[in-house]
């Protein structure tokens, strides 16, 4: 199991070695629950609240990482924030790996990729269910920014797209 407290990381160097090793072998819809509280014009000015959470679970032959997405949906009513709806999303995705290192454990690797290589790998996932399923909601179809090259995620600052 991932143990993301190690606390010594990888110099980048060894994490481009580790990074060349990774295969992508399979991306899955693990969980999703959408809620839509009120029906939207498509002229509706939507903003959103995003969080997101990993877990890796290691096997033999690499390890998964499962990334959910937690998106809260609010209009502005007068001078207040309305909740409007919500879609909460879990991809797995299944990478093959037979790199070691005898200097850092696996866990410091991972703790990397979940900052830097497991957010590029997964947003445009998504990103695709958010706007398919905001329009599936009769809502305006709502795209999320791309990811910068920091890898943070998007602030969700009213943003909205027809």
């Amino acid at each position: 199991m991932f143990d993301p407290s190690s606390e010594e990381l990888p110099p980048p160097e060894k994490y481009q070695d580790f990074v060349q090793d990774v295969e992508l072998r399979n991306a899955r819809l693990v969980h999703c629950n959408v809620e839509s509280l009120a029906p939207l014009g498509q002229d509706a000015q939507v903003s959103y609240k995003i969080e997101t959470e990993n877990e890796f679970v290691q096997h033999d032959e690499g390890f998964e990482a499962l990334q959910q997405c937690s998106l809260s949906f609010f209009v502005e009513e007068g001078s207040e924030d309305t909740a409007v709806g919500h879609i909460d999303v879990t991809y797995g995705f299944a990478y093959a790996c037979t790199f070691e290192d005898d200097a850092y454990p696996i866990d410091a690797y991972l703790r990397v990729f979940e900052q830097v290589s497991l957010p590029i790998n997964a947003w445009p996932f998504i990103r695709q269910f958010v706007h398919d399923t905001t329009q599936r909601m009769s809502w305006p179809a709502l795209m999320l920014p791309l990811l910068k090259s920091d890898a943070e995620e998007p602030s969700g600052a009213d943003e909205s797209d027809s």
